[in-house]
Formats: C-alpha cells, sequence, structure tokens
C-alpha cells in the first residue's frame, strides 16, 4: 500500500499520488452530475415532442386513407394502454374497422393526458380533452369503447363525431410530468399540434 505522497504509477516522480487520483476522481464526478440533469431533460422534451409528431403523422395519414379509400378512417388511441393505431372502415363483409401498419406506443414517461392545464388552446377545442371515446361500429348506434379517444374523418377528409357531423373537438394530449403536447383537429380538417410548460406559474400554450 502505498505511503503518503508516494508517486503510483511507475514513473517515480512523473507519477501521481493516492491523493492526486482520489481529487481527480471526485471532479469527474461532480462534472458528470452537472452534465447528466440537462441530459435527462433533454431527453424526455425529445421524447414526448417525438410522440406528438407521430400523432400528428398518423392524423393526416387518417385523413388522406378516408378520402383515398372513398370511406372513413380513424386514429384510435388506447388512453391506458399508451398507444395508438391508423383504422380503416372496411366496407365489404358487413364492414368492420381494419388496422393499418400495427400499434405506436408512446415512450417511456409519456402517458396521454394533459396534467394540471385547464384550457384548450384558442380557436380549439371548446373544453380541454381528449377525443371522444371510440366507438364499435361505425356510428352512435355501437357502443362506446371505455378509456379510447379516436379521431374521425369521412371520405371528404372532415373530422365527424358519432351522429356523422363535423366536429372541431378532436384531440390528443400526451405529457411527460414536465411539458403536455398535442394534436388538434378543427371542423374544417386543420390540424395543428401545441406544448405547453406543466411547471411554473400560468403556462401558456405554443403552436408547433
Amino acid at each position: 500500500m502505498p505511503m503518503r505522497g508516494t508517486r503510483i504509477g511507475g514513473w517515480g516522480e512523473q507519477g501521481w499520488t493516492l491523493l492526486e487520483l482520489i481529487v481527480v476522481v471526485a471532479i469527474l464526478g461532480v462534472v458528470s452530475a452537472l452534465a447528466i440533469t440537462p441530459t435527462v431533460g433533454a431527453m424526455r422534451a425529445l421524447r414526448v415532442g417525438t410522440d406528438r409528431r407521430a400523432l400528428v403523422t398518423t392524423v393526416a395519414l387518417a385523413r388522406m386513407r378516408a378520402a383515398a379509400g372513398f370511406t372513413r378512417a380513424r386514429v384510435y388511441a388506447e388512453l391506458d394502454g399508451r398507444r395508438f393505431r391508423l383504422q380503416v372502415w372496411r366496407k365489404t363483409g358487413g364492414g368492420a374497422w381494419v388496422t393499418e401498419g400495427g400499434d405506436v406506443f408512446l415512450s417511456t414517461s409519456v402517458n396521454f393526458g394533459f396534467g394540471a392545464m385547464a384550457e384548450a388552446p384558442a380557436n380549439t377545442q371548446a373544453a380541454l380533452g381528449q377525443a371522444p371515446a371510440c366507438r364499435v361500429g361505425l356510428n352512435a348506434a355501437g357502443a362506446a369503447i371505455a378509456n379510447t379517444a379516436c379521431i374521425v374523418f369521412n371520405s371528404r377528409s372532415i373530422p365527424i363525431d358519432a351522429a356523422g357531423a363535423p366536429s372541431g373537438e378532436g384531440a390528443f394530449w400526451v405529457n411527460n410530468g414536465v411539458e403536455v403536447h398535442g394534436a388538434t383537429v378543427s371542423a374544417t380538417g386543420l390540424a395543428q399540434s401545441w406544448s405547453a410548460p406543466l411547471l411554473g406559474a400560468n403556462p401558456t400554450w405554443t403552436k408547433r
């Protein structure tokens, strides 16, 4: 065991003392800790932003698929399952919703919800909330599916409610506990994306 002040490393006076090594390791630990905190925050922001963009893209794709197939299409979100998918109404065989492309899962630490936000962005929803629940069939005659949310487009690329009327209440909101992001669709089919901080006083929405 080297004595205090003894050089280690095999180079005599050009080596390091045990005390010097301890100091260097301590400094590296402090620097690493300072770097990790903003890196973790940046990754959390990146994940929720990526999920928002994926939702916006899927909404746009559903709108195009409805018009291209002269049918209805929807984005089906499982709120508790933390995933969503594109579905198109198949007219043949009695009719059924058919999933295209499989499920898309939200990122780690991201969930459906809008946290403590109380109001929707201006000129979007009348009241802040997820899109209406998905239904088993094509319209209001089908039972609502618990813990789901759907934005449905008709063959003219217009978002509609369960009765088939144009609707501007379609929205999906996701958050990571620090930020909330969302995608809204107006009654004309205009899709917009938003974000807001959940921390601090009087958080406000920013159009993305």
